[in-house]
């Protein structure tokens, strides 16, 4: 009885990591209709008291939200549009949560979308790579107009966003891989995005920022689009 408990509640959690992953795809990302899959359920449901088996009729279900899910295609170009703002600030700290937490175990998982309403001030908040209100000297338009662009959103302790105010991209850079590098030791996900988009020289403009928006919903629908 242990084991076939145990069994159990292992298939129970594939269920629902696979309607997270399936209505975060279709309808929080792609915001396609609800109901779409409604039908399935019940009859899956249909099926498991029928029966009484779980493992099969869910393994059905499983297989079958997957061939259902939205294409990269679709996810990615709904996925580029998403912007800061209090109404998105939760799917943005979801996003960044799957990423920095891919491969991560469960015990070491930094946490950055909590959704504990009591909780009044987060240990980690989204930075802006290029600010919000540059520095004269540093001012572009079209940079700026991308500024609430999820391809130009980190997730960073919240005294480093702090520190960092106003500084361009590359001085902000500069200060994550210096005096502020200890505090990005949990954040792998900022560690690879310094190596990746901040080389020496870099440049970061509005075609960075779109291009690495695409990579972000590349990467996370290999994550949650499986």
């Amino acid at each position: 009885e242990k084991i076939r408990a145990e069994t159990a509640a292992k298939q129970l959690v594939r269920v629902f990591s696979s309607f997270e992953k399936h209505h975060f795809v279709n309808n929080v990302i792609c915001e396609r209709v609800g109901n779409e899959v409604e039908r399935l359920y019940a009859d899956t449901c249909d099926k498991v008291e029928k029966s009484g088996e779980l493992e099969g009729p869910t393994d059905d279900l499983i297989h079958a939200l997957a061939e259902r899910r939205a294409s990269l295609e679709e996810f990615s170009a709904r996925f580029i549009e998403i912007s800061y703002s209090p109404s998105q600030l939760a799917i943005i700290c979801y996003v960044f949560d799957k990423l920095n937490n891919k491969g991560v175990n469960p015990g070491q998982r930094l946490d950055l979308f909590i959704t504990d309403k009591r909780l009044r001030k987060k240990s980690h908040n989204i930075e802006h790579f290029y600010p919000q209100s540059p520095r004269p000297e540093d001012f572009n338009e079209s940079t700026l107009a991308k500024a609430h662009n999820i391809g130009n959103l980190l997730p960073l302790y919240f005294r480093d966003n702090c520190s960092l105010g106003n500084a361009p991209p590359v001085e902000k850079a500069m200060l994550l891989r210096g005096e502020m590098q200890e505090n990005i030791q949990n954040l792998p996900f900022v560690q690879d995005f310094l190596k990746d988009f901040c080389p020496a020289g870099f440049v970061w403009d509005a075609e960075v920022i779109d291009r690495r928006a695409r990579v972000l919903a590349s990467q996370l629908f290999g994550i949650v689009g499986s």
